[in-house]
Formats: C-alpha cells, structure tokens, sequence
C-alpha cells in the first residue's frame, strides 16, 4: 500500500503528481497508479549511486555537473524530464562505474 502525503526517498512529490491523470469511460478525469516501465525508476537510481559512491553519492548527484546532460546535475537532470536511465548511464560514462553494475544492481 503506497503512504498518503509524502513519498520517502522519492524527492517529496505527491501521490497526484506521481500518478497520472486519465479519463475513465464516462469521461470523468481519475487518478491511476502509473503503468510500471523498463526504465531505471528513481529509487533505483539511487540505489545504484548509493552501492558505487557509498556515502558520497548524494553529493556527486547534487554536485557534479555533466556536460553530456546539458551542464546539469544529475538531480537537476532528473526534475528538467531526462530519462532517469540515461542520467544513470551517464553517470556511468564520467566515472567508469563497472559494466555489471551499468545494467542495475547486482543479485
């Protein structure tokens, strides 16, 4: 079951600005959970700053720009709409993360 209010670990967005808006059949605007993806969702993106960086990982996140992501942070990168998955690989390209762990954490 998802918590009401804020989301730990999710940047504090809402349940209405995570879920999005459709029309059911009579038209009637509803909110629905979000149609699971293949890409890399933020949590797992920090999940997988956290096993490379260790404790360092909030400050290369907040602080390290990349030129590849349009001079951005990769926090910055995130909240402007970029791919979560092509922040983490480029993320991967600055700091030779090894190539197992490129495609997600290992088992």
């Amino acid at each position: 079951a998802l918590a009401r209010g804020r989301y730990a670990g999710v940047g504090g967005l809402t349940r209405s600005s995570l879920w999005p808006l459709r029309r059911d059949r009579s038209g009637r605007n509803e909110r629905r959970a979000p149609v699971l993806s293949v890409d890399v969702r933020v949590t797992e993106f920090r999940a997988l700053m956290t096993e490379h960086f260790g404790h360092r990982a909030r400050s290369v996140a907040s602080d390290h720009v990349f030129g590849v992501l349009g001079e951005r942070t990769a926090d910055q990168a995130i909240n402007s709409g970029i791919p979560t998955r092509d922040v983490w690989f480029a993320v991967c390209d600055a700091f030779d993360v090894p190539p197992a762990m490129r495609w997600g954490l290992p088992d």
